[in-house]
């Protein structure tokens, strides 16, 4: 496939990109509900910093398509089947800052994978099925700035596995079990070390 019928079609699939250098390719969006058979030639040469695959049905193979961006940063995959089985395999990317699977899947076993993963600062995993299981793997963040764990199964025990944390400046835990009171026992908790913490209830 030619650079430019490669950009046309990735056009069709959400995305304008530069036919004469792919390489400028910045966020890549395929919002598209069938990925074509030939989408590993299509992105190659391609280096985005961002990925946003909403909507997307993807195999095995178009994931390890993803797999070569060198500079992968980010990666938003809302309301994906399949994003129990790209999260082990992005997390193999140095660079990456933020993971966004919101409505998906996603449970406290599959997110074990980013335990003490440094650089990650942004997670969304709003409407999942996360308990505060996963607050304990998300406390070992060192970075981590936001966390969104919205519309999941989170009580106001989970909030205390993110004490340790230095760096996190927002929590959203609306839709959970998170009440008013626990949230604010969770800031008096962290009054030294994270006085500036924003809980969402």
């Amino acid at each position: 496939m030619s650079p430019r019928d490669a950009a046309a079609r990735i056009a069709e699939l959400g995305s304008f990109v530069d036919p004469v250098d792919f390489s400028k390719v910045e966020h890549l969006h395929i919002c598209e509900r069938e990925i074509p058979a030939n989408f590993a030639d299509m992105v190659a040469g391609m280096a985005p910093e961002t990925v946003t695959l909403n909507g997307a049905l993807m195999t095995a193979s178009d994931i390890a398509a993803l797999l070569h961006f060198p500079s992968l940063r980010g990666i938003v995959a809302h309301h994906m089947d399949f994003a129990s089985t790209l999260l082990p395999a992005i997390v193999k990317s140095s660079d990456l800052r933020s993971i966004a699977m919101s409505h998906t899947s996603i449970t406290d076993t599959d997110v074990t994978v980013l335990a003490n993963r440094s650089g990650l600062t942004s997670i969304h995993f709003a409407g999942t099925r996360l308990t505060d299981i996963a607050m304990t793997t998300f406390g070992t963040l060192p970075d981590l700035e936001l966390l969104d764990v919205s519309d999941t199964h989170v009580t106001n025990d989970g909030l205390h596995q993110l004490r340790d944390l230095r760096n996190l400046f927002t929590i959203n835990a609306r839709g959970t079990s998170v009440t008013a009171d626990g949230a604010n026992g969770f800031r008096r908790l962290v009054a030294n070390s994270l006085p500036d913490v924003e809980v969402l209830v």
